[in-house]
């Protein structure tokens, strides 16, 4: 009705006035839906505003809560000085209190069988019957520097260990090495070398510190059996094999056990910050 020609007014016999009041009401709602379509883009460019300055917010405290701590070489020093202390300090003793690692952690009995080669010779049964894995107290050491880092507000000291001069003696009694099936006593000695690990040192502000991370890579053992042990090479390699898996499986069950304990203990009774 607002919209009619001036013509179809004067048909109509309206008045002017109505039809005034009704063009301006349209302009007036016109305006106000350009309004607030501006309001609404406003308030929407606002809006990703704030979001991307909350991103922002966020990416910087993960930066700042991630980054490593001021000091170049001075905090690698303290970190290693940190660690030096803890392996070469505080374990040892502890250690050397602890009976299931000192002088040696005990083995268990074992036993396992190497199948014959040939027809000139027979099936090896092997009995371990006592030994031990010892050094824990003076091999294990730090390999090149650490790492310190903050995360998250907290001190964090990552380090590459060396596992290389544990040793394990045992005793195993054969039967087979030769046709004549003789009943021997034979004395092996094994140690670990080229081996490696990774240790992590966490602590919160004003805290003890405690053990992150203890993880050994592979073990590799140098296995040496008595000069009495009669075997040709075939058999020698998996008589060496079998003792090596043996030992590496007790060697792992010490390091997480026992050892873990210890070292959580000597990282408790030291507080560190780095600056």
């Amino acid at each position: 009705e607002c919209c009619i020609s001036d013509r179809q007014r004067k048909s109509a016999g309206r008045p002017w006035s109505k039809y005034t009041a009704c063009t301006k009401r349209s302009k007036i709602m016109k305006h106000l839906f350009v309004l607030l379509c501006v309001v609404a883009y406003a308030g929407r460019a606002t809006a990703d505003n704030k979001y991307q300055e909350a991103v922002h917010d966020l990416v910087r405290l993960l930066e700042r809560d991630t980054s490593q701590p001021k000091g170049g070489s001075s905090s690698v020093n303290q970190a290693n000085d940190f660690i030096d202390v803890v392996l070469l300090q505080r374990m040892p003793p502890l250690i050397r209190e602890t009976p299931g690692l000192f002088p040696a952690a005990p083995l268990p009995p074992h036993y396992f069988k190497g199948y014959k080669t040939s027809i000139t010779n027979r099936d090896l049964k092997v009995n371990v019957t006592r030994g031990g894995i010892k050094n824990f107290d003076t091999a294990i050491h730090r390999v090149g520097d650490c790492i310190p880092a903050v995360v998250a507000g907290n001190t964090s000291v990552t380090c590459t260990l060396s596992f290389d001069g544990i040793l394990a003696e045992l005793v195993v009694v054969t039967k087979g090495d030769n046709l004549l099936n003789i009943v021997k006593s034979v004395d092996v000695e094994a140690v670990v070398y080229n081996t490696t690990g990774r240790l992590e040192i966490t602590a919160a502000p004003n805290r003890p510190g405690f053990v992150r991370t203890l993880f050994v890579e592979g073990v590799n053992f140098d296995v040496r059996p008595g000069s009495n042990l009669d075997l040709n090479e075939v058999r020698m390699n998996n008589f060496k094999m079998h003792i090596a898996n043996f030992l590496r499986e007790e060697l792992y069950m010490n390091i997480y056990g026992n050892y873990h304990v210890l070292l959580n203990q000597a990282s408790a009774r030291m507080s560190f910050a780095l600056s």
